[in-house]
């Protein structure tokens, strides 16, 4: 999913430099005309067949428990089914499924989501900035035209599918998840850092190239981090609640990035990117320390 994302990168930035050269308006039209085609698409694609009824006389084994009855229901599964209906009766519900806010509050496992999409918070507002002001920083602080900034555009699609095809692959087979975790987001620290220095096109690319591999190394790692410390009943939930942060950071920092670029020039983005990635990098950092003095005692347990 992410290269077909990095191939949209590629050809769609392409086409609308070429086509802004021509006409700005045949650029709105085009994407108009792309969006109600998709959903379009979408909404004519079938719906998945329901699962599949197993039949009566199929026999299924159960650590030697599972005996099967004369209607074809096992012993095993009349037990789990009247533990179900009791529970139901007797009100008794594991809390999995009564909401984020009673996962925050009383799950074992809830101090961890709310680090977690803090983390998220605040690498949604640096990269917030980032994204929604690059066109006008472009523009203003680089003196770029509407094709070269789409040339551009296309280089991070191609960057963004060498990372999802060959980088995330080839690092996952080496290492560890946690192992990862800061030294990506320090890498895009330190691209976002770099950021603030760039002055031509020459010192953007790799900066563009840095910020574009460590960032979706980190955002991948993030939500698998979510989805292992979260409830598979909420899983959905609280994944949502984490692309919401995200749309909402998109919403403020237009406004921040434009107010930045306007007094300070286009150097104060980079800055202001990178102190929000400052406490992340602090969290991730003290989460390591504290998972190494954990592996310590464990040894000296042993």
């Amino acid at each position: 999913m992410g290269s077909m994302f990095g191939l949209a990168f590629i050809i769609g930035p392409a086409l609308g430099g070429i086509m802004m050269g021509r006409d700005p308006w045949l650029t709105v039209w085009v994407a108009l005309f792309a969006t109600i085609l998709n959903l379009l698409i979408l909404l004519s694609l079938p719906e998945p067949p329901p699962p599949a009824i197993l039949a009566d006389e199929k026999h299924k084994k159960d650590d030697g428990e599972n005996v099967v009855t004369q209607n074809g229901t096992s012993e095993m599964a009349q037990k789990r089914e009247k533990a179900t209906t009791d529970d139901k009766v007797n009100g008794n519900k594991s809390g999995d499924d009564q909401g984020v806010w009673y996962l925050v509050r009383h799950s074992p496992k809830g101090g961890q989501v709310v680090v977690l999409l803090g983390r998220k918070v605040f690498v949604a507002m640096s990269s917030g900035t980032f994204e929604t002001s690059f066109a006008n920083y472009a523009s203003k602080h680089l003196g770029l035209d509407g094709q070269t900034l789409g040339l551009i555009l296309s280089f991070l699609g191609v960057i963004s599918v060498l990372n999802n095809v060959v980088i995330v692959r080839w690092l996952s087979n080496r290492f560890q998840d946690h192992q990862l975790i800061f030294p990506a987001i320090v890498g895009q620290a330190l691209s976002m850092l770099g950021w603030a220095y760039v002055y031509n096109i020459v010192t953007l690319l790799p900066v563009l190239a840095g910020l574009t591999v460590s960032g979706s190394i980190f955002q991948t790692l993030l939500s698998t981090e979510l989805s292992a410390v979260t409830p598979h009943a909420l899983v959905g939930t609280v994944l949502g609640v984490s692309y919401a942060i995200e749309t909402f950071a998109k919403i403020l920092t237009p406004f921040l990035g434009g107010y930045l670029l306007e007094q300070y020039g286009g150097h104060a983005l980079g800055f202001a990117a990178t102190c929000f990635l400052l406490p992340v990098c602090a969290n991730v950092a003290l989460a390591d320390f504290r998972r190494g003095v954990a592996k310590e005692e464990d040894k000296k347990i042993k």
